[in-house]
């Protein structure tokens, strides 16, 4: 069973995916960053989710097209709310102290790619979310960190960041999608 948050296993599929889609990503990326900012961010949650599907799409081997990017226009309102609670609920975590805050991201930072594999409910979104970061704490946190400085490095070199952002992207779909293969045969071979 391959560990889901190899950070060697996932840049190299984060950097092959985005090798083999760079024109998708690239450009559903720039859609994702105008019409977040054209809508004042009220789209970004759905795009969001659009552009996660995407990169899922991409690292699973299929062809990802640049208007799957709209597709998380399906999930606007619940993507909306789940942005808004995640968002407070994080923001109030960073008031108290940054520990909480840095946990609450931990436990859900899974949420909107449980979205955008067709996952719904908010409760049952932070419980899954939970139950990846929980699996490895450690191995999710630094996976979250890498994936920081190298979009931090991305963001520092001109429109580096139009790299950097999907590859960061396909690395955690691929952190994301060996999760979810690793425990659908845990929960099969348990059956």
């Amino acid at each position: 069973m391959q560990n889901p948050f190899d950070i060697g296993a996932a840049l190299t599929k984060g950097w092959e995916t985005f090798t083999a889609n760079a024109a998708a990503l690239i450009v559903g990326l720039i859609l994702l960053i105008i019409l977040s900012m054209v809508t004042l961010f009220l789209a970004t949650p759905g795009l969001l989710v659009g552009y996660q599907r995407m990169c899922l799409r991409a690292v699973r081997g299929e062809t990802p097209e640049i208007g799957d990017i709209f597709e998380g226009f399906q999930f606007f309102l619940p993507a909306l709310i789940v942005g808004i609670v995640v968002g407070i609920a994080i923001f109030l975590g960073f008031i108290f102290l940054i520990i909480p805050g840095l946990i609450l991201a931990l436990l859900w930072a899974w949420v909107f790619w449980l979205m955008a594999d067709g996952k719904e409910g908010l409760g049952d979104l932070l419980q899954e979310s939970g139950e990846i970061t929980k699996s490895d704490w450690v191995g999710v946190f630094v996976l979250m960190l890498v994936v920081g400085i190298v979009g931090a490095v991305g963001g520092i070199v001109p429109f580096g960041s139009l790299v950097t952002t999907p590859i960061t992207y396909c690395a955690m779909a691929h952190a994301y999608d060996t999760w979810q293969k690793n425990n659908a045969g845990a929960a099969s071979s348990e059956g």
